[in-house]
């Protein structure tokens, strides 16, 4: 029995579609780290983040340790409420974020382009740079609102201005000051 070009097509379709695996949105709590984890860096939940979106609010638990990462979060999809959180927190232990650029360009941990309701709590951020080059810890970028930081730290700072540091989006930051 013959079958006409169109059915073939559908069963070649279809076939095709079978193979392909649906990613869904993030939601709920994940671990980055060492195995076990569901990303072994930070840098590959931010690309899932960035890549899937979010269907509620996600808390990324880091393991204790030092990553040295650079990572820019983009506006991602967000189908549940849109002011889902989105949270970044130790899992148990100290956690290290740092970054080290030659460049003015890109002397940052982390760039938040145009998102909101992110939280960072309880994390060390180092920007390590050359000399005569100031890093910036975390650049805000494109109207973030709803950004927050709790009991954040950097060691490049005063312990009695550690927990009250000063952010900023501009391109330059002056000496002592978190940005």
């Amino acid at each position: 029995m013959r079958h006409p070009p169109a059915f073939c097509c559908v069963v070649i379709v279809i076939t095709a579609l079978n193979f392909v695996t649906a990613r869904a949105q993030l939601s709920g709590t994940y671990d980055i780290g060492t195995a076990p984890s569901d990303y072994p860096t930070i840098s590959d939940a931010v690309d899932s983040l960035n890549s899937q979106g979010i269907s509620g609010p996600v808390t990324f638990q880091i393991k204790a340790g030092t990553y040295d990462e650079q990572v820019t979060i983009q506006p991602f999809a967000r189908t549940g409420n849109p002011d889902d959180e989105l949270k970044f927190e130790p899992s148990g232990g100290a956690v290290t974020w740092q970054y080290s650029s030659p460049l003015i360009s890109t002397n940052w941990v982390v760039k938040l382009v145009g998102i909101s309701y992110v939280v960072f709590s309880d994390i060390d951020f180092v920007a390590s740079q050359p000399a005569g080059i100031l890093g910036r810890l975390i650049l805000i970028d494109v109207n973030g609102t709803n950004i927050s930081f709790s009991t954040v730290r950097s060691p490049v700072l005063p312990q009695s201005t550690r927990t009250t540091p000063r952010w900023s989006g501009s391109t330059s930051c002056p000496p002592a000051t978190m940005c």
